[in-house]
C-alpha cells in the first residue's frame, strides 16, 4: 500500500471518521435488533393494557348495574312485604277486574332445580282483549316483582265469545 504523508492531526481525523462511521454502522445494525423493538413491544404492550383497562372498566359498570339491580329487587321484595302469597294477590286482581266466573287459579310446582319461586297458572275464559290487558296492567302496575313466565295458550273462545287464554305467572319468594 502507498503510504500516505499525512500529519499526525489528518490521522486522528481519518481515525475519528472510521470511528465515527463504525458507530454509525453499528447503531443502524442494532437499532432495529435491540431499542427499536423493545419500543414497538412497549407500544403492543401499551395498547394491550389499555385494552385491559378499557374491560375492566366495562365490567366494573356492568357489576356496579347488577348490584343496582339487586337493591332494586330487594326493596321491591321488602315493600311487598314478607307474607306475600301470588295466588291470593292474583285472585285479589281477577275481583278487582270483575274476572271472577271467567278466571281459575291453580297453583303450579316450579320447574325442576329452580328453588324459592311461586308459580300459579290463571286460565281465562270469554274474556275481551281489553279486559286481559287491564288485567296484565294491574298485575305489573303493582310493582309485586311479577312476571308472566310462560303464556300456553291464547286463542278465540268457543262459539266465538270472547278470549280464551292460559298464563303461568312466576314471583320470588320472600
Amino acid at each position: 500500500m502507498r503510504d500516505l504523508n499525512l500529519t499526525p492531526r489528518e490521522r486522528l481525523g481519518m481515525l475519528m471518521a472510521a470511528f465515527a462511521v463504525t458507530l454509525v454502522l453499528a447503531g443502524v445494525l442494532y437499532m432495529p435488533a435491540g431499542p427499536l423493538k423493545w419500543y414497538r413491544a412497549s407500544t403492543q404492550e401499551v395498547e394491550s393494557l389499555q385494552r385491559g383497562l378499557l374491560l375492566a372498566q366495562l365490567s366494573r359498570v356492568d357489576e356496579e348495574q347488577r348490584v343496582e339491580a339487586q337493591k332494586w329487587i330487594k326493596n321491591a321484595m321488602q315493600e311487598r312485604g314478607v307474607g306475600f302469597n301470588l295466588m291470593t294477590f292474583l285472585s285479589q286482581v281477577v275481583q278487582q277486574k270483575g274476572l271472577v266466573g271467567r278466571a281459575q287459579l291453580q297453583n303450579q310446582s316450579p320447574p325442576r332445580g329452580v328453588e324459592n319461586v311461586e308459580l300459579v297458572n290463571v286460565s281465562f275464559e270469554g274474556m275481551t282483549l281489553t279486559e286481559l290487558l287491564d288485567f296484565l296492567h294491574a298485575v305489573y302496575a303493582s310493582g309485586k316483582l311479577i312476571v308472566v313466565y310462560n303464556m300456553n295458550f291464547l286463542g278465540p273462545g268457543p262459539h266465538d265469545r270472547g278470549i280464551d287464554c292460559r298464563l303461568s305467572f312466576l314471583t320470588l319468594k320472600a
